[in-house]
């Protein structure tokens, strides 16, 4: 999903409480799909298999540099540390 409103328009045309539903929460799943990374493979000839680790080694690096700090940080045994999670950004 790319273009939000091409799925609001697709979605406002039925009046069903689910439409209304995916119509509140297309904001949020506009926000989801803004920050996902996305690439085309071919199930027939493995075309852009090399675009699809490139993908998940990015996200692997964006993970483990930006999440997992903060993550290790909130664990139980790490709230002794609460304002270098703060100073991280970790915690708003």
């Amino acid at each position: 999903m790319e273009d939000f409103e091409a799925f609001q328009a697709a979605v406002s045309t039925d009046s069903s409480y689910s439409s209304t539903l995916a119509q509140s929460l297309s904001l949020v799943l506009d926000e989801f799909y803004k920050n996902l990374r996305s690439v085309g493979v071919s199930a027939v000839s493995g075309a852009g298999m090399k675009d699809f680790f490139k993908a998940i080694e990015a996200s692997v690096e964006e993970y483990m540099g930006n999440y997992k700090y903060c993550l290790n940080l909130m664990n139980p045994p790490f709230f002794t540390l609460y304002y270098s999670a703060t100073e991280w950004g970790c915690l708003g």
